[in-house]
């Protein structure tokens, strides 16, 4: 089971039953998450919830993966007939004589799954008052299901608690059983997801948001560097060894190399979640750098611009006739091979530095959000 936002969470001692002189309408409103997969996969299975109060009291409820408009019906007429209209507004007598109508005129209802991808399903049932909830525990009994977002409401009080998911729960690998929810204030988020997820307030996430930025800004630095630094060297390396028809072809595949990792960078920043996290609507950039951008949007075309740059590296490397070389390197120029290795070998060089950067220790602190915090 998954203990999300573990610190201070209550665990569930009493499991009480719904008495009229203290129950009240539970409102649960669930929000599946968008993502492909993410629905209620056995949809004859429910998904169980239990409600946790203050002082370790619980409310446990089944809510089952099918509904059809006639049970719905029939849910709010029991609810009316054991809360009455003072626990819930449906409850009043013009609610209560339609509701009778449309369940006589309902001959065939049709059922209609819950949890499906993006959905935004609301289910009410009679339980007990369980005041401002501590903690809450839900999970699928069957199948696998990712659930974004929990509102439960109360209609004695009119209190309402959000619990935020941030893990796929259920029997498929790397998701669990059921998730451990603590409830989360409307001017709070949560930031990061799994074991690392916290709860901080609006100010907290902007300071670890504008520090997640900063990190991710000097990893781009550091490849591009990285990449330069090692072509470079190697261009230095084949020039001692070889002259400058290994030099060359190297320090032209290493550019193609930083330009080539310089699109990556560029394609990554384009995603559409780039744009969620900006600070703004995304600008229409322009000028020669926008249009070869555009121009390599896709994997295949970046794979063949690649392609292009070592191809043409490899030509450049070949007109250098006025160059002097060795007789090895010179008996291997006239079909290409040469160069073409070197130039290739050039190139990776960006590979290379993807290595050396992902080696380097990263350093999770952020003094800002101690000091704004203290």
């Amino acid at each position: 089971m998954n203990n999300t936002f573990k610190k201070g969470l209550t665990s569930p001692r009493h499991l009480l039953s719904p008495a009229q002189e203290e129950a009240t309408v539970w409102t649960l409103r669930f929000v599946t998450a968008q993502a492909r997969g993410s629905h209620l996969s056995d949809p004859n299975s429910g998904v169980q919830v239990c409600l946790v109060g203050q002082g370790g009291d619980a409310v446990l409820h089944r809510v089952s993966g099918v509904h059809d408009a006639s049970s719905k019906t029939q849910e709010l007429l029991a609810i009316c007939k054991a809360a009455g209209k003072q626990l819930s507004p449906k409850c009043s007598k013009s609610a209560l004589r339609a509701l009778a109508r449309n369940s006589k005129s309902v001959s065939s209802p049709r059922s209609t799954l819950r949890f499906q991808e993006g959905a935004v399903d609301e289910v009410s049932f009679l339980g007990a008052e369980l005041g401002p909830l501590a903690s809450l525990l839900v999970g699928p009994e069957q199948g696998s299901w990712f659930v974004e977002e929990i509102t439960v409401g109360s209609s004695r009080t009119s209190h309402t608690d959000r619990f935020i998911c941030r893990t796929p729960l259920g029997q498929t690998r790397g998701s669990s059983s059921a998730a451990f929810l603590s409830p989360v204030p409307e001017d709070h988020v949560v930031y990061g997801s799994g074991a690392s997820a916290q709860v901080v307030s609006q100010t907290q996430a902007k300071i670890l948001h504008a520090a997640g930025m900063k990190g991710y800004l000097h990893l781009k630095a550091n490849l591009l560097s990285g990449t330069a630094t090692l072509v470079a060297g190697g261009s230095a390396a084949a020039y001692c060894l070889d002259g400058w028809h290994s030099a060359l072809p190297f320090a032209l595949g290493g550019l193609g190399g930083v330009i080539y990792q310089w699109l990556l960078q560029q394609g990554a920043d384009s995603l559409p979640g780039s744009v969620l996290f900006g600070s703004g609507p995304p600008r229409q950039a322009l000028g020669p750098g926008a249009l070869l951008r555009r121009a390599t949007s896709t994997p295949y075309s970046r794979v063949m611009f690649g392609v292009a740059l070592i191809l043409t590296a490899v030509g450049v490397s070949d007109n250098m006739d006025t160059l002097q070389s060795s007789p090895f390197s010179q008996s291997l120029s006239s079909h290409g091979v040469h160069h073409l290795m070197v130039t290739a070998l050039g190139f990776l060089m960006f590979k290379l530095a993807v290595v050396g950067v992902a080696m380097m220790p990263v350093d999770y602190s952020h003094p800002e959000l101690d000091k704004k915090t203290s």
